[in-house]
């Protein structure tokens, strides 16, 4: 690996200019637009957080229950490890014109997420209340014993930059609309928990899709196995290492539980 960009692909925007922070890469260049009907569009959602003195960024996520959005943990956390002070779930293809924005009202990232080569545990949960506006399904996640291959072929989708060839810090191009591209395994098991896309020039993940979905499938019901995590290069052309969700089951049952309990209180404390 060329070395990993930390903070993969979030992109931070600044009046009506988005623009990416110099650390982890992913989003969605290449690909196609996705419609309201598709049902990509029906579990995979926008998430938008601000940082202190850095602005607001985007991020993508997976809606797997009622209440729940899986995504990358560096989306929920700053470079220090503390939470994002807020965090919206947004409903719909573009960003710009959500049909629905819910705040966030608990997250959680895998406490043994690192910035390292292999096995970072880039996933989080977000918790939000209201339940899922009209038309929103939830994904399915895998079986434990699931086997990916290489060469194997997964959806990907997600709200990043649609041009790989620009800068970190220039207009983000195309950002906050959902797109959607297939993408090749290259290495299904890049140590234990994660998985690895080959190279493409043609189209991939970057900035903008950190936390999006990689789908066994394009049509319902959707399976959702992996979680953009970062890309091996500050080029997203160069392929990337994404989260392996049937490695992270047991985390996932475990924290939902946790953060439906956080949510509890905090609205028994409201009333």
């Amino acid at each position: 690996m060329k070395g990993i960009l930390s903070v993969c692909s979030l992109l931070f925007l600044q009046a009506s200019i988005s623009y990416a922070a110099p650390e982890f890469t992913p989003f969605i260049f290449g690909g196609s637009d996705v419609t309201t009907t598709d049902d990509l569009a029906k579990s995979t959602v926008g998430l938008k957080g601000s940082i202190p003195g850095q602005g607001s960024y985007i991020c993508t996520g997976t809606l797997i229950a009622n209440d729940l959005v899986m995504t990358a943990a560096h989306c929920v956390i700053d470079d220090h490890g503390q939470p994002i002070g807020h965090l919206d779930v947004l409903f719909g293809t573009d960003m710009q014109s959500a049909q629905v924005d819910i705040p966030s009202d608990a997250s959680r990232a895998n406490p043994n997420y690192q910035q390292v080569e292999v096995d970072a545990n880039d996933i989080a949960l977000v918790h939000f209340t209201g339940g899922l506006p009209n038309g929103y399904v939830t994904a399915n996640l895998p079986s434990e014993d699931l086997h990916l291959s290489s060469g194997q072929k997964l959806v990907a989708a997600g709200f990043g930059i649609s041009d790989p060839t620009e800068s970190f810090w220039g207009g983000a191009q195309g950002s906050g609309v959902l797109r959607t591209t297939s993408e090749t395994i290259d290495k299904p098991n890049y140590g234990r928990s994660e998985f690895s896309i080959a190279p493409s020039s043609s189209s991939g993940d970057c900035f903008g899709d950190s936390g999006g979905p990689f789908y066994l499938n394009h049509t319902a019901p959707l399976t959702v196995v992996g979680v953009v995590s970062r890309g091996v290069s500050e080029d997203c052309r160069d392929g990337g290492v994404h989260t392996l969700v049937s490695a992270q089951l047991s985390w996932i049952k475990q924290t939902s539980t946790q953060l439906r309990r956080i949510s509890a209180r905090l609205g028994k404390k409201r009333h």
